[in-house]
């Protein structure tokens, strides 16, 4: 029985401790994803990598938009093209049908000609199928390498958000140190681990984030 309360001892210590222990903690939360997405030299206008951004992003845009005009232009030419494909099918039906009634009184010489004449007609009309078709061909080739392109840009861009991301990690890390220390905290979390706080002063997101702006140098304005 002695070593049972004498365990029961020391566990009623150790909750005492714990409890000790967590109570004198000054717990403190930021959002790093926040702070990271929102950093100036990722959000100012005059910042190189927005402005690089915004030039890439008007640049495809512009071509989206031509694009999408081919693309409208094509289709109203195919619709067109299918129209005059049935009123060229009914001609030639009348034509091919009238010729077969009259070729019993027709020489053999007028007949080809005549034959000639419908092959003509299919064929020129042909012609213009095929030159649609290799039209079609280009712009879907076109809109295959506007899409590379589009993502080999934003892949570009994620490196470089990623490679900046990273350089400011350790001026991040320092500004919260910092700001926690002088406001008292002895500890600071992902603000993702909090499922409830009653103290929203426990935040240091944006002080953070404001000591963040005051201490990256602003671009100048070209």
């Amino acid at each position: 029985m002695k070593k049972v309360f004498k365990l029961a001892a020391l566990t009623s210590a150790f909750l005492l401790s714990s409890n000790v222990a967590m109570a004198e903690e000054t717990i403190a939360y930021v959002n790093p994803n926040y702070l990271m997405q929102n950093h100036p030299l990722l959000t100012d206008p005059n910042s190189d990598f927005v402005k690089e951004t915004k030039a890439q992003e008007a640049k495809l845009a512009e071509e989206d938009k031509k694009l999408a005009e081919e693309e409208k232009k094509l289709t109203e030419e195919a619709k067109k093209l299918q129209e005059e494909e049935k009123v060229l099918t009914a001609s030639l039906q009348k034509k091919i049908e009238a010729l077969e009634k009259e070729a019993p009184r027709m020489r053999s010489a007028d007949i080809k000609k005549r034959q000639d004449a419908l092959n003509a007609e299919g064929q020129a009309f042909q012609k213009k199928v095929d030159a649609f078709q290799k039209r079609e061909e280009a712009f879907r080739q076109k809109v295959a390498q506007f899409q590379q392109t589009f993502a080999n840009v934003q892949r570009e861009f994620d490196e470089k958000r990623a490679n900046i991301q990273k350089s400011i990690v350790g001026e991040m890390e320092t500004i919260i140190q910092d700001t926690a220390k002088a406001k008292g905290f002895s500890l600071v979390i992902d603000s993702s681990a909090v499922i409830y706080t009653k103290n929203d002063a426990n935040d240091l997101t944006q002080v953070v984030f404001d000591t963040i702006k005051k201490n990256t140098p602003k671009p100048a304005a070209k």
